[in-house]
């Protein structure tokens, strides 16, 4: 008796999440099974190629015909899946010594997708693993750098309790919302008599200003690097101090001005013709799975 076959894809082989698959239509719509197979066999063996594709395993079936039945989309109707079978609906398919059947062009696809997404989840590590030593760098942010706004304490006239307590600009802006009532320069809510922080007076570009956590997490979540967020920062000073220009909270306006670079780079990008590794980087696809002219809805 011979040995069956090792398994055609790692046993951790997993693409589940994965809402693509190659078809590679040229061989299957020229293939004899096609020729031969009714409608029904073939849309059976066409759902069945795409549920081993989310097996694990990859590219495997379970050998047993009561799951085969459902995957199938033939609930329990194993009468008719075992005709089907018969007549050869598990074309390709192969019984390996793991007891499971393993589609052999579909297995070295699958492994392609696999290295894919490891490469990927590779690379989302070290993301993560710079976020972690910049943090380890800079302990002083304590997780945050989100500008904020400390009342003085002799803020407010009748009823200015201003002592220390920090409010965020958000909150500020929010609270004048309310009725306010003017007060020897100071602003005393209406309904609760409490006082209100005054907004933040736009400044220059302090001499001393550099990226604090928060921009540079954003600018590494956006595919820079250190150096490249430094760069950033020194542009934005040049422009700021050339332009004379003036703004409450300086990190926020570079946070603003890492997301219009990014914006801009890629219009640039969009404007040269597509390739196949500009559709991999937006549709975060494996390189096989890349079509050559993307919908246009899909890149607008």
């Amino acid at each position: 008796m011979n040995a069956l076959p090792a398994p055609f894809t790692p046993e951790d082989c997993d693409l589940r999440g994965y809402e693509w698959m190659p078809l590679f239509g040229a061989r299957l719509f020229s293939s004899n099974f096609e020729a031969h197979a009714s409608d029904l066999a073939f849309r059976v063996a066409i759902k069945l190629y795409w549920e081993c594709w989310q097996q694990v395993p990859a590219a495997s079936l379970p050998n047993d015909d009561v799951a085969l039945c459902r995957l199938a989309g033939l609930g329990r109707d194993l009468k008719l899946w075992r005709r089907l079978r018969a007549d050869g609906v598990l074309h390709g398919f192969i019984h390996c010594s793991d007891d499971r059947l393993y589609h052999g062009m579909l297995a070295e696809e699958a492994i392609k997708a696999w290295e894919s997404r490891r490469k990927q989840d590779a690379a989302r590590a070290q993301t993560a693993e710079r976020v972690r030593r910049f943090r380890e760098r800079n302990p002083n942010t304590n997780g945050e750098s989100v500008t904020r706004y400390k009342p003085p304490s002799n803020a407010g006239g009748n009823g200015g309790n201003g002592g220390g307590v920090t409010q965020d600009v958000t909150v500020a802006r929010a609270i004048r919302q309310d009725s306010t009532v003017q007060d020897r320069g100071g602003s005393t809510s209406a309904m609760t008599g409490e006082s209100l922080p005054r907004a933040r007076a736009r400044t220059p570009i302090p001499d001393d200003w550099k990226p604090g956590l928060k921009e540079v997490e954003l600018g590494l979540r956006c595919a820079m690097n250190e150096a490249e967020i430094g760069a950033e920062a020194e542009r934005m000073r040049d422009w700021a101090k050339a332009k004379g220009a003036l703004f409450a909270d300086w990190d926020a306006r570079f946070r603003n001005w890492l997301r219009d670079t990014i914006l801009r780079r890629e219009e640039e990008r969009r404007r040269r013709p597509t390739t196949t590794d500009d559709l991999r980087r937006d549709w975060n696809l494996p390189s096989f799975l890349a079509p050559t002219k993307p919908p246009g809805t899909l890149l607008s």
